[in-house]
């Protein structure tokens, strides 16, 4: 695994653990319980962790779709043989509607 996909996949726990920690220290100043505090800080990791790692697949990932279906084929992380053979089975796939 190359060092940049580490990184990636580190980013969105980062992220999510800076986001989660502002609003539970947010929390603690209105007097909040330490129970709900943990649990809204879990609640909000979990979700920013969970958008930041969709969309970070989603901008390093390669769409081949039909052009008069809604057949589409998402890849990441393959090489130009396979990246062309799916480009031809999206184009040329026999299920249209």
């Amino acid at each position: 695994m190359k060092t940049t996909h580490r990184l990636f996949g580190l980013l969105p726990l980062l992220v999510g653990a800076v986001i989660a920690a502002a609003a539970g220290h947010a929390l603690t100043g209105y007097g909040v319980p330490l129970t709900l505090t943990i649990a809204a800080g879990l609640g909000i990791f979990s979700s920013v962790t969970n958008v930041m790692d969709r969309l970070l697949q989603n901008a390093t990932a390669v769409t081949h779709q039909c052009t008069t279906c809604d057949f589409r084929v998402q890849l990441t992380n393959c090489g130009a043989v396979d990246n062309r053979r799916w480009q031809e089975i999206a184009a040329n796939h026999p299920h249209h509607v």
